[in-house]
């Protein structure tokens, strides 16, 4: 998620239940709240019978769905999208407003994608490069994880991601424009 938005989350809010007294949550759903009003929403299910591996990303235009256990469509974009029109009297003149068109399943290389990151990673050392999951890239995870965590034990209250604030910068590193640095308050 980090990675798609180059944003960072303010507050996490998570719910979730352990179901064998082990003291840790086996099932969580967890939301991650954005300044600008954008929303992403996890759900975590180690009891899960089958493995889903799926990420749906809506936006106002198109739409995609991520299926990464999937061997022949792992990625699927929507031409579809919601018109909101500038006044409407009743839910269904607001219903009207979606947009259905075209599905679109561009090929993906198929690959080890551990042995694709330790190839970053080599190619990272060679030319001195910053990798895309960097020290800072997991400082961010691990500050929501404590948020997530905490937002369990208080029952779902927003919990603030505190202790780190990211700056974006230009990087002469690597060549998508971001360098990551944190600073402790």
């Amino acid at each position: 998620m980090n990675y798609l938005i180059h944003k960072n989350p303010v507050a996490i809010s998570a719910h979730g239940t352990e179901h064998f007294g082990t003291g840790l949550e086996d099932v969580a759903y967890v939301a991650a709240h954005f300044d600008n009003g954008f929303i992403a929403h996890f759900h975590c299910n180690w009891l899960s019978p089958v493995k889903i591996r799926r990420t749906l990303i809506s936006g106002d235009r198109k739409m995609l769905v991520w299926d990464d256990l999937s061997s022949d469509e792992k990625i699927k974009i929507y031409d579809k999208g919601i018109d909101v029109p500038p006044y409407y009297d009743t839910f269904a003149d607001f219903q009207f407003s979606y947009r259905y068109g075209d599905i679109h399943s561009p090929r993906i290389e198929d690959y080890e994608p551990l042995k694709k990151e330790c190839d970053h990673f080599l190619a990272c050392i060679e030319k001195g490069a910053c990798p895309l999951s960097d020290g800072y890239s997991g400082l961010r995870v691990v500050s929501i994880l404590e948020a997530a965590s905490k937002s369990l034990k208080l029952s779902g209250k927003s919990v603030q991601i505190q202790g780190l604030k990211l700056i974006s910068k230009k990087s002469k590193n690597n060549g998508n424009g971001y360098l990551m640095a944190s600073s402790w308050r």
